[in-house]
C-alpha cells in the first residue's frame, strides 16, 4: 500500500478545521472562522443546505456541549485549480472523532467525510464551500 500523501491544500484545510473544532480555546476557534471562512460560505450537512450563520451557531453549540477529540483524519483526494498553483481547489477528508459530553462525560464515536473548496480572496486562502456527510460511527 502506498504511503499516504497530504497536499498543501489538504494540510491547510486540516489545520483550519483542527483549530475550529478540536483545540479547546473558543476564542481561537471563532477567530479562525472570521479570518478563514468566506462570509458567503456555502455549507451542506448530509445534503441539507444551511446558512453560514447557522453553521457558526452549530459550531458554538457543539463546542459548548462537548469536548471534540480528533481520532484520525485522512486526505482522500485533492484537486487544485492548476498544477502550478495549489492555493485554490477542493479536497476531501475522512475523519473520525469522539464527542465527550462536558456534563456527563459520555463519549460518542463519530465520523464524517468533508469536501472543502478553497478560493483565494485578496491573496489569502478562504474556505468558500463545505459539504459534510456525517454520522455516528
Amino acid at each position: 500500500m502506498p504511503a499516504e500523501q497530504t497536499s498543501s491544500l489538504g494540510a491547510w484545510v486540516d489545520d483550519l478545521l483542527n483549530v475550529v473544532f478540536f483545540q479547546p480555546d473558543d476564542e481561537l476557534s471563532s477567530k479562525a472562522i472570521v479570518e478563514n471562512f468566506s462570509p458567503s460560505l456555502k455549507v451542506r450537512i448530509n445534503g441539507v443546505p444551511i446558512s453560514f450563520e447557522e453553521y457558526k451557531k452549530s459550531i458554538a453549540v457543539a463546542r459548548s456541549k462537548d469536548h471534540i477529540l480528533n481520532q484520525s483524519n485522512r486526505e482522500l483526494l485533492s484537486s487544485c485549480v492548476s498544477d502550478a498553483d495549489d492555493s485554490e481547489g477542493s479536497v476531501a477528508h475522512l475523519g473520525h472523532f469522539i464527542l465527550k459530553d462536558k456534563q456527563s462525560g459520555e463519549e460518542r464515536a463519530e465520523a464524517s467525510v468533508t469536501l472543502a473548496t478553497v478560493k483565494l480572496v485578496d491573496g489569502q486562502r478562504v474556505l468558500s464551500e463545505l459539504t459534510e456527510v456525517y454520522r455516528s460511527a
